[in-house]
């Protein structure tokens, strides 16, 4: 068995005190990503000839892309 502390213990509690902060910073910017792509919904629907219905596959990648990428941006 190791002595050293594990990365989890490492984290300072000033760290710590900042963690929500984090979170809540990058809940806040999906949400704002994913509000500015349902506003311009419209446009691209436009742009590309298609039904703004038809566009929802965009939303729903995009917002998962989102979900998927930020959590390992916020580790990096």
């Amino acid at each position: 068995m190791s002595t050293e502390a594990s990365p989890a213990r490492a984290i300072s509690a000033e760290t710590l005190k900042y963690l929500p902060w984090l979170v809540a910073g990058a809940l806040f910017m999906e949400n704002l990503d994913a509000t500015i792509v349902n506003t311009s919904i419209p446009t691209m629907s436009a742009n590309l000839g298609v039904a703004p219905l038809s566009l929802k596959g965009v939303l729903t990648s995009y917002t998962l892309s989102l979900n998927v990428d930020d959590p390992i941006n916020a580790l990096a």
